[in-house]
């Protein structure tokens, strides 16, 4: 996408290191996202047992400054460290351990003989399943080694115990390179009756680089009850001159002598000279506050500026503002991008730049600077600075504050009233009235003419339905001399803030030499709103669709349509702007989101008992969808383990933002750095999180670093070679996906470079170095109708381009960072999409609006259309936590841990995508419901008993029936065909009973098969665990199976019964052959079947090749795919035309009749039922014939939606073609 603000720093990370005084650095694409040190895993367990932290949707973090009280004379009292330490706050800082935890609030009445009498409110610590589990706060910035600290905390217990119980000071000691350690501070034996006063002190010798302090002790069971909390250091003051004390006043700025009133004291210069001014310019520029301010000067780099270290005053995961008053001077430069950095250098020595914030500085005014920060790991030194206009330009600086941010109020849902969806706000839009209404923008004449279509255009229709029809009238616009010129019309008073409006027109341009661009454009007061786009090269009539949607009330909105070039006649018919009624869709969605997503399953319960389980309560519960959803992560993220814990828990795909792309693993040329990509992946690997790669290369040329830029064209293709050799080399299967030349639609570095084929190279390269990937095209503005440059027809072309010179593109990326979405446009440009057969991924779905309804309104939009859509297979987020996204007002979580109404709506939807279906056993022994697909668990509760099981809920086109009797394996009897079996390496294919093939049994035949270990395999990986007999018992009288356990390593045999002392990642069970007898009476019998007026007997060889003979060749029946159902008889091994099947009719035949069905016939027409057979061909060309002399065989890479036409008669519908 457009990354403005990251590019401007990407420019300036590849410069060589010896002209910077520290490591070049660079605002990426995310910002910020960084580099940080290995430690990631801070928690660790306390006797031998994990306690892993716990997320809650209340989850409050450490984001609030100690408060301190200040003597009357101005000196400062010995300063408590723990935050909110009387809970005034709720738990804001704290964090119950493994363990549940609330405030009570004064005068509940909640355990009166503590309480009520004081009218104070305080912390009950409950749920506790072990002596540890309490209250934690990390005070780790807030303590140093050499001082002394004292304890006091008023605590009390409730519970079923008698007498008293000891509660305890605790404080956890985290370091990086050794065992985490416990300090015992003190004790106190507390009751139900008083509070009591628990006192102690500690000292630190050394600092670990995680200190928390926790109250735990009571027994398991016992709630534990906390008033409030003091731990201070009667010798430590708030601050002192060098400012490296850790404890501020809460929102106090953590900047020393901000406004220059102490001269330059705490102030530097970065690679420049600082200056001290109360004046300059002959009196022009004076301080807009105070009385001084400061100036950068004598710079030779960009990067040169007034910085001022902070190391100490900056906590970890707490949210900064920032905010200063700056302008520019000298030079001849009038205006310059000026931005606030932060230098950190973490505790391995490790470097990092954090862009803070941006503004364009004059010479002529002091201009506001504002933005955010926040550091998730404990630096060793953190400097601000600021940095950004030409060399020469003069930095001036009047103050600077940097505090601790305020929590923003929580949105309140937009009120609309009235809001009139579909109804279109643009007034005469028939035309019926001449031009009323309309008015010419710029000096061009405007006419009415006849003979524009009469229909509405697709996207307009597929939201609004029915419709009347346009008019057929059109405005044309002649005399055209600027490419703005068009017809336009006021619609202020129309509308409504908040609100959604879809744009729709039928466009058409006079004689042109080339395309041109036609795009519907909204002027807001001093802005312009992207309506729509449409490229036109021809004479026809052409759509165009797009959206907007306006936050903030606007004295002046004017709709107008513009494009061609001068010169050129515009045609525009039937424009309509209406609101867009998303509810409306998203019922609509859920239905097809049914059909495509889920699957019926039956659950058979059988055993020794099984008669008495009926009526049985069953309890179902999806562990995961097997759906990929995903987030973008960076490196510094891992240092977070609030971040970790909702990210693991919340998706099951990562990608990351920077890591792996080339500027980030080669900034100088030869100097590699994969460490922070082995890092993450190892921690996705760790948490079972598959990984995109992204990306190999990135076309857009102010993403290419300077060294790679200043290359010639031989070294420049040794460079790409290079990269591509080492990193495919490096991480050899294990991204299962990568986007190799990231939006190829928005820029051309390396084919301007290289030539054209170089794109088609960079693909074929990576599969020979890697076959296993699947390789993507990644772009966009692709879904939402406003950029011509990659609108749907033209990423086709892109692709088939691609294909036809060889490049095995494999996948289509559609980045999604969108705004004001519209369900029928974005699922417009998939459906086009589609018809290519190629997977469609969703790889960086952002949306932003400053209210968190709408927000979460737009989010809804994208993740169901995409989850709806056949075509779609995976939805990757591009972020979620505020100030780690590359868009503001885009997060799902904020800086400090709170999921806002964003991620809420996320949560819903992936909670409404899971089934927890339960219910009671049937009297045939079984439990159906309908599952999306993914994984589950069952639980059945005898009274002798507990069952608990695991299964898979896979796609599929019938239901799935799992069968509860002991046998771990599957689709045992190949009821269902290879249902949930596939052939190793080799051919496979089920034989149902009574075929006439190998003694009329049921079975399962591999073919085609070179070496012995070639068969049929099923994973079992879910229903087997360490320590549990595995037994492989005889299937059938006529052969036992060959049965091989493998597991990640060939040749590792466990014989037929044993006991696995540890289950292998991945176990298979493959079998060679097998044959099952007919358990149903499939025997050859002389029964007349049921009279249908048909005289060929078993002609739909229900009973095999009974009463068929095979004339001169051989014969079997063939089920019609891998479910049950309609049978067919193959006949091989022919030598002649007539050979073929034959059956005897003599007796059957005595004259010709011709009949006529009765109108009754259709009494039973299933409407909207697809009579061709096999039409998935999940059965192989079975059910089809070649016609003529020809061949026919099955491929995959078909669309995967229905054709539009069907789809408009069907409605929602399955996903249609798989093969």
């Amino acid at each position: 996408m457009k990354r403005l603000c990251a590019f401007s720093f990407a420019r300036r990370l590849f410069k060589p290191r010896t002209t910077h005084s520290q490591e070049s650095k660079e605002k990426m694409e995310q910002s910020p996202i960084v580099n940080v040190e290995d430690n990631f895993d801070l928690q660790e367990s306390k006797e031998s047992m994990e306690k892993s932290p716990t997320v809650t949707a209340n989850n409050n973090f450490d984001t609030q400054s100690a408060t301190e009280n200040e003597k009357e004379n101005g000196s400062y009292a010995a300063t408590n460290i723990i935050l909110n330490h009387e809970f005034s706050d709720g738990l804001h800082s704290w964090h119950p351990n493994c363990c549940d935890a609330f405030v009570v609030p004064a005068g509940s009445g909640y355990h009166k003989g503590l309480a009520a009498k004081e009218g104070c409110c305080y912390a009950v610590v409950s749920n506790r399943k072990e002596c540890w589990q309490g209250l934690e706060q990390d005070i780790t910035s807030r303590v140093s080694a050499g001082s002394t600290y004292t304890v006091s905390a008023c605590v009390g217990a409730t519970g079923t115990f008698q007498g008293s119980v000891e509660v305890l000071a605790t404080l956890k000691l985290v370091y990086q390179n050794s065992e985490t350690s416990y300090l015992f501070v003190a004790k106190k034996a507390a009751s139900e009756e008083c509070w009591e006063t628990l006192e102690g002190s500690f000292s630190l010798s050394t600092m670990p680089d995680q200190v928390i302090f926790y109250l735990e002790g009571p027994p398991a069971g016992t709630d534990l009850l906390i008033k409030s909390v003091v731990i201070s250091c009667p010798s430590s003051t708030a601050s002192d001159s060098s400012g490296t004390s850790s404890v501020y006043i809460d929102d106090d700025n953590i900047i020393i002598n901000p406004q220059f009133d102490d001269g330059l004291n705490s102030w530097s210069g970065r690679g420049c000279k600082v200056a001290l001014h109360d004046s300059m310019a002959d009196g022009k520029i004076t301080p807009m506050s105070g009385k001084s301010f400061a100036s950068a000067t004598e710079r030779t780099q960009s990067w040169n500026g007034i910085q001022q270290d902070v190391t100490g005053r900056v906590k970890r995961k707490l949210a900064y503002e920032v905010s200063a008053v700056v302008r520019i001077y000298g030079n001849n430069v009038t205006t310059a991008d000026l931005r606030s950095t932060l230098y950190v250098k973490a505790a391995d020595n490790r470097e990092r730049y954090i862009g803070i914030a941006s503004v364009q500085a004059t010479d002529k005014d002091w201009v506001k600077l504002q933005g955010k920060f926040l550091i998730n790991d404990s630096p060793s030194q953190v400097v601000v600075f600021l940095e950004g206009p030409p060399a020469g330009t003069d930095i001036l600086l009047n103050n600077l504050v940097i505090k601790h941010a305020a929590k923003a109020p929580p949105s309140s849902p937009p009120v609309i009233e009235d809001a009139g969806f579909g109804v279109n706000i643009i007034t005469n839009t028939s035309l019926n009235d001449g031009t009323n209404g309309w008015f010419p923008l710029g000096n061009c004449t405007m006419s009415v003419q006849t003979g524009s279509p009469h229909i509405m255009p697709p996207m307009a229709r597929d939201t609004l339905g029915a419709h009347e029809p346009l008019s057929g009238r059109y405005i044309l616009v002649a005399n055209r001399t600027q490419n703005w010129m068009g017809p336009a019309q006021m619609i202020t008073e129309k509308v409504k803030l908040y609100l959604t409006y879809q744009v729709s027109a039928w466009v058409k341009i006079g004689q042109t030499s080339g395309p041109q661009n036609v795009n519907v454009a909204l002027g807001v007061d001093s802005q312009w709103v992207n309506g729509g786009q449409a490229e036109i090269s021809d004479d026809r009539w052409h759509e165009i669709g797009g959206s907007f949607r306006i936050e903030k009330q606007a004295a002046k909105i004017m709709v107008y349509i513009q494009g061609p070039v001068a010169g050129v006649d515009l045609m525009v018919a039937g424009l309509q702007i209406f609101p867009v009624d998303r509810r409306e869709r998203f019922r609509h969605l859920k239905k097809q989101t049914a059909k495509l997503r889920k699957r019926d399953v039956m659950l058979k319960f059988s055993g020794s008992d099984s008669g008495n389980l009926f009526g049985t309560f069953v309890r179902v519960k999806q562990l995961q969808n097997s759906f990929p959803f995903g987030s973008a992560i960076s490196r510094t993220n891992m240092d977070n383990e609030d971040f970790n814990a909702f990210f693991v828990k919340n998706f099951n795909w990562a990608v990351f933002g920077n890591e792996l792309k080339w500027y980030w693993t080669e900034a100088q040329q030869g100097n590699l750095n994969y460490k922070d990509a082995d890092e993450l992946l190892d921690f996705c690997t760790k948490n079972n999180i598959q990984v995109r790669g992204h990306c190999i290369f990135w076309e857009v040329v102010g993403t290419v670093q300077a060294w790679v830029q200043s290359l010639n064209k031989n070294d420049l293709m040794t460079a790409v070679q290079n990269r591509l050799t080492g990193l495919l080399t490096r991480y050899k299967g294990k991204f299962p996906h990568y986007d190799v030349n990231n939006e190829m639609m928005h820029g051309s570095f390396y084919q301007d470079r290289l030539g054209k084929d170089i794109r088609v190279n960079m693909f074929k390269t990576a599969h020979q170095l890697d076959p296993s990937p699947i390789l993507f095209v990644n772009d966009y503005h692709v879904e939402d109708g406003c950029d011509t440059r990659s609108y749907p027809e033209k990423y086709i072309e892109h692709i088939l381009d691609l294909q036809e010179h060889g490049a095995p593109v494999g996948g289509i990326g559609i980045q999604g960072h969108i705004d004001s979405p519209v369900g029928p446009i974005v699922c417009s440009a998939l459906d086009k999409l589609g018809t290519l057969g190629l997977p469609i991924w969703f790889t960086e779905v952002d949306v932003s609006s400053d209210n968190e309804y709408v927000r979460a309104d737009d989010l809804e939009v994208m993740l169901r259309e995409a989850y709806a859509h056949p075509a779609v297979e995976g939805i990757m987020l591009w972020g979620f936590w505020e100030l780690f996204m590359s868009r503001t007002n885009a997060h799902l979580v904020d800086a400090e841990g709170d999921i806002n109404e964003a991620g809420k709506r996320y949560l819903a939807l992936k909670h409404e995508w899971s089934s927890h279906p339960h219910g009671h056993i049937d009297e045939q022994g079984q439990f159906s419901f309908s599952g999306f697909h993914g994984s589950y668990e069952v639980e059945v509760v005898t009274v002798s008993k507990k069952i608990t099981k695991k299964f898979v809920v896979d796609k599929g086109d019938n239901a799935l029936s799992s069968k509860e009797n002991g046998n771990i394996i599957l689709n045992h009897e190949f009821l269902d065909g290879l249902h949930l079996w596939r052939p190793n390496c080799c051919h496979a294919f089920v034989v149902p009973a009574g075929s006439g093939y190998r003694n009329g049994l049921t079975m399962a035949v591999v073919t085609k098969s070179t070496i012995w270990w070639q068969g049929l395999e099923q994973d079992i990986t879910s229903r087997v665990s360490a320590g549990s007999s595995c037994t492989a018992s005889d299937v059938s009288p006529v052969l036992c199976p060959y049965a091989i356990l493998f597991s990640s390593l060939r040749g590792i045999d466990y014989e037929s019964k044993q006991e696995m002392e540890k289950a292998p990642p991945t176990i298979t069970l493959i079998l060679s052959l097998i044959y099952h007898t007919c358990n149903d009476s499939c025997q050859s019998s002389k029964e007349d079947e049921k009279d249908t007026g048909n005289i060929i007997l078993n002609h739909d060889f229900s009973y095999g090749l009974y009463l068929w003979n095979p004339n001169c060749c051989e014969a079997f029946v063939v089920p019609s795919g891998y479910h049950k159902g309609l049978a067919a008889a193959i006949v091989t091994n022919r030598r002649e035309c007539w050979h073929g099947l034959e059956q005897d009719i003599t007796s059957k035949v005595s004259e010709v009749v011709i009949s006529c069905p009765s109108s009754s016939a259709c009494d039973d027409a299933d409407f909207g039922v697809s009579i061709i057979t096999n039409t998935s061909l999940n059965d192989g060309t079975n059910g089809w014939f070649p016609h003529g002399n020809c061949r026919m065989i099955v491929q995959t890479g078909s669309p995967l939606m229905m054709p539009p036409m069907a789809r408009h008669s069907l409605g929602a519908h399955e996903a249609a073609i798989s093969w």
